[in-house]
């Protein structure tokens, strides 16, 4: 299964509207031409802020430290929405925003720590590397927004989520499963939005 192309720094994903591609989202790159399917993705539908969230919150139930998260979307597309959910599904009752100034956001959770890396105002991908993501990772759960402005910092082994703006409030929102554990995350969230559907 191949990893979609993160676009170059300063472009977010440009996914195709829905219908436009009966088979799933396409990721597109610098070059439309050069586009190409996000591959084994999950779809799952958002109606509004509220089922963004709780989408995050199920996934936040399974996490545990040593996962990687990692949210690629347009400015809006709800990427800090789903974080919010993850940290209420890890068990952290408090506030989280976008770190406008601040790249790494601490959450302590039931069981281990949530880290957000929010990397929109990084500089340079050099800057990341400062941010000491393996540490992070070893100690907590790390999600990461904008992940396209640093990938060489991430492990190998992470859950992939793209967003897609279809509405004033609709998203879909596509995960990926790269590597073992990421993809027995994704086989457990199919199979409850499966018995949902039920």
């Amino acid at each position: 299964m191949s990893e979609p192309a993160l676009p170059a720094p300063g472009r977010g994903p440009v996914w195709a509207r829905p219908g436009s591609n009966a088979e799933g989202p396409v990721l597109s790159e610098a070059c439309p031409e050069r586009s190409r399917r996000v591959e084994g993705a999950v779809r799952f539908v958002s109606r509004g802020p509220g089922e963004t969230r709780r989408l995050g919150a199920r996934l936040g139930r399974l996490l545990r430290s040593g996962d990687t998260v990692l949210l690629s979307g347009d400015l809006g597309a709800g990427k800090t929405v789903f974080v919010q959910g993850v940290a209420r599904g890890m068990g952290f009752e408090g506030g989280v925003s976008s770190k406008s100034f601040v790249l790494m956001g601490e959450y302590q959770g039931r069981q281990c720590k949530l880290y957000h890396a929010d990397l929109y105002r990084l500089e340079a991908p050099e800057q990341a590397e400062d941010l000491a993501v393996d540490e992070y990772c070893a100690d907590g759960v790390l999600v990461a927004e904008w992940p396209e402005r640093a990938p060489h910092v991430f492990p190998p082994d992470h859950l992939f989520v793209g967003f897609e703006v279809t509405g004033e409030r609709g998203r879909t929102l596509a995960l990926q499963a790269k590597g073992p554990r990421s993809g027995e995350l994704l086989t457990v969230i199919e199979r409850s939005k499966q018995a949902r559907k039920g």
